[in-house]
């Protein structure tokens, strides 16, 4: 018969393996300790412009710019068209036809007939009919310019740029005036015809950037 094992070399068998388990575990705590990042703290400003208020109009346009590749989206910026003579042109080129000089030929009397004006006559285009172009920027935390002057009861076109970070957008509450919420490096038209006069406030909606100081006022006059 063979001889029995003592109770001691048991013992020993179980220490060694209780000693490497140890061993490895301790291993296991000293890689994870000194291969352990910590997550990146992001600041409030970082995090307060990027939770707009997503109305419908809002979430449409941020759906479109996901759906259309930047180069596409940067050819849809807005441009007004007027009829002119039986053709379609840009209002900018019918603005530049009615403020024709006196005595100066025009190569299309037609158009002149459809747009009330004749270069032979000299008449001026009545001060309804002039648009008033505004442009104005945005950016952390604040508007330029922060007042804008206009006449009532003349079509307004403004155009919004934001040369700041963070997206943001031009809101003229009581003139029932917004523009959409616009990145950082884009821009975007808004118009509109004032019909009372006094001083308006408008502001930035997203986050709390009314709060930071994005407000100017509209003077009309």
């Amino acid at each position: 018969m063979g001889a029995k094992k003592a109770p001691g070399s048991k013992l020993a068998g179980i220490a060694i393996f209780t000693a490497v388990t140890l061993f490895v575990w301790l291993g296991i705590e000293a890689f994870q300790r000194f291969t352990k990042r910590d997550l990146a703290v992001i600041p409030p400003e970082v995090l307060n412009p990027l939770t707009p208020t997503l109305d419908k109009e809002v979430f449409q346009t941020i759906k479109n710019k996901k759906a259309l590749p930047e180069t596409e989206a940067a050819s849809l910026k807005p441009r007004h068209f007027k009829a002119s003579g039986g053709s379609t042109q840009p209002e900018s080129a019918t603005v530049s036809a009615q403020t024709t000089p006196v005595g100066t030929s025009n190569e299309n009397p037609a158009a002149n007939a459809v747009e009330g004006t004749s270069s032979s006559t000299g008449q001026a285009p009545s001060s309804s009919e002039a648009i008033q172009m505004v442009t104005v920027e945005g950016a952390e935390f604040k508007f330029t310019p922060d007042t804008i002057n206009v006449k009532s009861g003349q079509k307004t076109v403004v155009t919004y740029k934001n040369t700041g970070k963070f997206p943001h957008d031009l809101v003229i509450a009581d003139l029932g005036v917004k523009t959409e919420v616009i990145a950082g490096g884009k821009e975007t038209t808004v118009e509109f015809t004032p019909e009372k006069s006094g001083t308006f406030g408008f502001i930035c909606s997203v986050g709390d950037h009314e709060q930071r100081g994005m407000t100017g006022k509209v003077v009309v006059k």
